[in-house]
């Protein structure tokens, strides 16, 4: 078996809803399902496989080729869902979770089971990276074609992934013409459009093959700790769909339901489950296909061996348990390095923050130009005045100081005046730069804050308001400057200080 990585970097926003419904708020997953990527790799390629060589029901329908749900890149790491059997004190610290897969449940705390995110290993034992894929809500309204205008009762909203996401999927072919053809086909295409709205602006995908390799059969992990005969523990890294000799969907399959031929008893006291179901829409038949019953991802199946485990379900776990493995389903967590933290019971969440969302494709227009500078600007602007914010707060803590430290009393004002903050903004607005700013406020006998100065020279406590002064002239910008020095004559708490009020 060969695979095909592909990093999918999100272009514009997607929506990806998590049901048909079209009632309630609207939700989005948060990850790219397997079918999702094989419906669009088959609107793309579906004609010119089966006319170029014929392949195009093995690798669309056989099962030959399985399409992997794409999860979050965490720098290199490919990420999973977050197990089940996690568990956190509601009203303690989420990052350091409670395993319960090894351990007793802990009636003494409230506890509440990680349901969102997805981890990868750091490079601390038993530690794991969490991340959520940032969303975003957007309202909409429908136009009357024939008026221009809105529709009546027409208004709803799409929760959508941001543009800048970027997510990690595995195509698993099991021959190599498949393989070759198939590669050949991605190398080719430099994007995709995914989810809803497509022919309006959301669902561009940016396609990059980053790597392929044969596939190596990693052996499972069977023991696990406080059972008294080895145990195959299953994570899914997908949904599942089991269906029973009869026909009908389970979710408490044995083993042999899952198509192993290893014998076992569910174990229901070690395993974590939790269940969903949904139609899946069919874009080329316009319809809905069959209601699916699902094991969500994350769900912990653990069974006791009655015998020895059977090599030849190596083969089996690899290639997807259950039904609608082409598309993604019945996926296993089989690498020893999520799998061993896992079951060492103890272990520590850490939050992982991108340095910064993957750089999306702009056309070069004037008007986006335009839009790019007013954007640039507004986050300037935004962040000065967060500066000049902190530093108000930092100046009323001084004149705060100065007060109890020299004893004055109400009524007696101090420090420096209102008037010599505008006549202080006056020389920052005529300053051609800080250097220039720094000569006209303390650079000469005549400069405007002189030593000794009956105001500026006001101990704080520590230092006084000449030198704090000094530093923010120093270490900031004549915007800031300007503004802090406009805002103190405007700000009541601090004139009510200066004036002993």
């Amino acid at each position: 078996m060969k695979s095909i990585y592909l990093k999918l970097t999100l272009k514009e926003a997607l929506v990806i809803s998590q049901t048909n419904a079209t009632e309630g708020a609207h939700q989005s997953l948060d990850y790219l399902p397997g079918a999702t990527i094989l419906g669009a790799l088959a609107s793309r390629f579906y004609a010119d496989f089966k006319k170029q060589c014929g392949l195009a029901y093995d690798v669309f329908h056989s099962g030959k080729v399985r399409f992997h749900n794409a999860y979050p890149l965490l720098n290199t790491q490919v990420s999973l869902p977050v197990p089940l059997s996690l568990h956190y004190d509601k009203l303690g610290d989420k990052k350091a979770p409670r395993n319960y897969l090894q351990k007793t449940f802990d009636s003494s705390i409230q506890g509440k089971q990680h349901r969102k995110g997805f981890v990868a290993p750091t490079q601390t034992d038993q530690a794991w990276s969490v991340y959520e894929p940032k969303k975003t809500l957007q309202m909409r309204t429908a136009i009357n074609p024939s008026q221009g205008v809105a529709e009546e009762a027409q208004l709803y909203g799409y929760q959508m992934l941001q543009a800048g996401e970027v997510f990690m999927a595995r195509l698993d072919c099991d021959t190599d013409e498949i393989y070759e053809k198939l590669h050949q086909a991605l190398t080719q295409l430099p994007e995709l459009f995914l989810g809803r709205s497509r022919s309006a602006q959301y669902g561009k995908v940016g396609l990059q093959i980053v790597a392929a390799h044969e596939s190596p059969v990693k052996e499972p992990v069977f023991q696990v700790e406080k059972l008294t005969a080895p145990a195959l523990v299953l994570w899914l890294a997908s949904d599942m769909a089991v269906y029973n000799a009869l026909g009908q969907p389970t979710l408490a399959p044995t083993l042999q339901e899952l198509g192993l031929k290893t014998s076992g008893k569910f174990v229901p006291q070690k395993s974590f489950v939790r269940t969903r179901s949904y139609a899946p829409y069919n874009g080329f038949r316009r319809t809905y296909d069959l209601e699916r019953q699902l094991l969500a991802q994350g769900s912990i199946l653990c069974y006791q061996l009655e015998d020895d485990f059977v090599a030849e379900d190596l083969a089996t776990l690899q290639s997807g348990l259950g039904s609608y493995t082409e598309s993604g389903l019945g996926q296993i967590v089989l690498a020893p390095e999520y799998l061993t933290i896992l079951l060492q019971g103890e272990l520590t969440l850490q939050t992982w923050q991108p340095d910064s969302l993957a750089l999306i494709d702009k056309p070069q227009t004037d008007l986006m130009r335009y839009l790019s500078s007013k954007t640039q600007q507004a986050t300037q602007s935004e962040t000065q005045q967060n500066v000049i914010n902190m530093l108000l707060q930092q100046l009323q803590s001084l004149y705060r100081s100065a007060r109890n430290y020299n004893g004055l009393q109400a009524g007696q004002p101090f420090g420096p005046t209102k008037s010599q903050w505008g006549a202080l903004r006056n020389y920052a607005t005529k300053a051609a730069d800080k250097n220039a700013l720094q000569t006209l406020l303390f650079g000469s006998k005549d400069g405007f804050i002189r030593e000794k100065d009956e105001h500026w020279d006001v101990s704080t406590g520590e230092d006084n308001f000449m030198v704090w002064i000094k530093k923010v002239v120093q270490d900031y910008d004549l915007a800031v400057i300007r503004g802090l020095s406009f805002k103190v004559t405007q700000d009541n708490t601090l004139l009510a200080l200066m004036e002993g009020k």
